[in-house]
């Protein structure tokens, strides 16, 4: 017999029970289908408690290896952080001495945004228990696909192209691009999604202030150079005030993109906790897990001790099964 469709809104499987599992539900760690075995198996290919795969979407059930990953991620964005505010001070000072070196200043912040891409890498590696199984346009893919991209471009543009080629990269692919804004406000949404499922409601709401501010000022700034540029009244008089505005919408991205990388930093303290959390639950549910295992053994030693071992079964010719 088929099993019955679950109710709309309930959960297929209720992880409490002890029911065998008749949807198509991997592991969260190894992506073994668990399918046709029970909740308090294990999975036969790595020994992951089957429970846990069942509650993988809270992050202090998820895989503390994977949640380490995250941590780890965050920290690298730390790192980078403290080393750009530790070496802008002199650099940004030696640059404006001899104006001949304020290329430095570009390269030091080519190096904040290479060194907070590997931590945003790291920060979006993908979860074990839904790997593969997600959209092809999903936030963890989309910072995974531009912010790189974002980097490289900026490489190439410090190590020098010609103008028109320059213009055309910092349009489309540069930090003020438009893949400069999918990739920021992409990772800040990707945060955002995280400190929701952490319980972190000040970084939601941080988050997502950033990508308004990116928007808007994205627009803004867009807005005003398109109507310069097709005007053509980048040098005429009277264009200052518009300039202006474009150039505080310009800062105010900027702002807004420095706020989303920093984002994963502060996100470290609640991993750390959550990873805890998840190695608690992981212990427990492999505890539970054993558990089980030897109650149903010992129920089924109980089972054949009980059964009676002085009969036996008639043969069919014997006489005295058949007077």
């Amino acid at each position: 017999m088929s099993a019955p469709a679950p109710v709309p809104g309930s959960p297929a499987v209720d992880p409490a029970s002890d029911s065998e599992i008749w949807i198509d539900l991997k592991c969260l760690r190894c992506r073994y289908s668990l399918r046709g075995l029970r909740i308090s198996g294990r999975c036969p290919e790595c020994g992951a408690p089957i429970r846990l795969s069942l509650q993988s979407h809270v992050l202090e059930f998820s895989d503390p290896d994977w949640v380490g990953c995250l941590a780890t991620g965050g920290r690298i964005v730390i790192g980078a952080l403290v080393a750009f505010v530790v070496l802008s001070v002199p650099i940004t000072a030696w640059a404006t001495a001899n104006h001949q070196h304020f290329r430095y200043v570009l390269w030091l912040g080519w190096g904040f945004l290479a060194a907070a891409t590997v931590g945003a890498w790291k920060m979006t590696t993908p979860n074990p228990a839904v790997a593969g199984s997600e959209r092809w346009y999903a936030v963890r893919k989309r910072v995974r696909a531009n912010l790189p991209v974002v980097c490289l471009v900026c490489l190439v543009l410090l190590l020098g192209v010609p103008r028109q080629t320059r213009l055309v990269a910092h349009a489309f692919a540069g930090p003020l691009g438009v893949l400069g804004l999918f990739a920021f406000s992409g990772l800040a949404a990707y945060a955002r999604d995280l400190a929701r499922r952490l319980g972190e409601r000040r970084i939601v709401a941080q988050a997502a202030g950033v990508q308004i501010l990116l928007a808007f000022t994205w627009a803004g700034m867009a807005i005003i150079v398109s109507v310069l540029v097709i005007g053509g009244s980048f040098a005429r008089p009277g264009t200052e005030a518009p300039m202006i505005v474009g150039v505080f919408c310009g800062l105010g991205y900027l702002v807004a993109a420095l706020l989303a990388l920093a984002l994963p930093a502060q996100l470290v303290e609640p991993f750390r906790r959550c990873r805890a959390a998840a190695e608690a639950n992981w212990v427990a549910a492999v505890a539970a897990s054993a558990a089980d295992s030897g109650a149903s053994r010992t129920d089924a030693a109980s089972a054949a001790a009980a059964a009676p071992t002085g009969l036996r079964s008639p043969a069919p010719d014997d006489t005295a099964a058949h007077p």
